[in-house]
């Protein structure tokens, strides 16, 4: 007889729709068991790559999940239930004619993001607004080694009255760590060329100053594992590249407790980062 352990199960569209759709008030546990079940699983296989969760807690989690909508045994997920998880965010539209032609535009990207993992953009919403640190501008630290990505970064900011520190390898990162500057926020690429995004993570869960300022990571990285290895490690938001202006906006608002812009309804791609 199968045990609440064995029984498998998959997330709904609700719960698909939530991992990309940037903002979410999902306690950590909650949000990991969520990206773990985005392949319909048991309950027995989360519980290994869920450290320090017992199995009546892992339970009590999916419970919850559960009566929320976000999950479903996976026997009851319909086969026109789902959305493409591969790919990058859906627009829904409600004029048809735009959502074929995103449709269209998306399978390019689709074979690739197939191979790499998933798409997520998921930001743990702040409890409430917070003021900006250096004054009138929240400052954010972007740590990008791509020049043109992080460019393409601080000019976004500053269209959203930001200021950006560029940090782009393990010195420019260790003179800001060290500046005694304060930030609102770290944007955060995991594969950098002489450190690894996982070591700032350690690194910032210890600092002084900035160990508690918000975290966002955005990368290529698009594994299970390591999208559970960043928000283990404290971060409070995962982007999967490449990214579209309103993910990333969207998730540093919410991040810092400012309120999502309604979606303009325009085309993703013509926005890619």
């Amino acid at each position: 007889m199968k045990t609440e352990l064995d029984q498998v199960l998959s997330l709904t569209k609700l719960g698909k729709l939530h991992l990309s759709g940037r903002a979410t008030t999902l306690l950590l546990n909650e949000l990991r068991l969520l990206v773990l079940l985005s392949k319909p699983s048991s309950l027995r296989e989360t519980v290994a790559l869920l450290p320090g969760c017992a199995d009546q807690t892992v339970i009590a989690l999916a419970a919850g999940l559960k009566r929320r909508g976000y999950i479903c045994a996976s026997d009851a997920v319909k086969e026109d239930d789902g959305i493409d998880f591969s790919a990058p965010e859906t627009v829904f539209s409600p004029h048809i004619t735009d959502m074929q032609k995103a449709a269209l535009q998306f399978d390019k990207a689709k074979a690739e993001l197939m191979r790499r993992g998933f798409y997520v953009s998921i930001a743990r919403m702040a409890g409430q607004q917070s003021y900006p640190v250096n004054g009138d501008a929240y400052s954010i630290l972007i740590i990008e080694d791509d020049p043109y990505l992080a460019k393409a970064y601080e000019q976004l900011l500053a269209m959203m009255n930001c200021r950006a520190t560029l940090a782009g390898n393990r010195a420019d990162i260790e003179a800001a760590f060290q500046s005694g500057a304060k930030f609102d926020l770290i944007l955060l690429d995991l594969n950098l060329p002489d450190i690894g995004g996982f070591n700032i993570l350690h690194l910032l869960s210890s600092h002084e100053k900035l160990g508690a300022t918000p975290v966002i990571v955005v990368s290529s990285d698009t594994t299970k594992e390591s999208i559970l290895r960043a928000l283990t490690l404290g971060a409070d938001g995962y982007v999967t590249k490449p990214i579209t202006v309103d993910n990333l906006t969207d998730s540093i608002r919410s991040v810092v407790g400012l309120p999502v812009a309604e979606s303009s309804g325009t085309d993703p791609w013509a926005s890619v980062i």
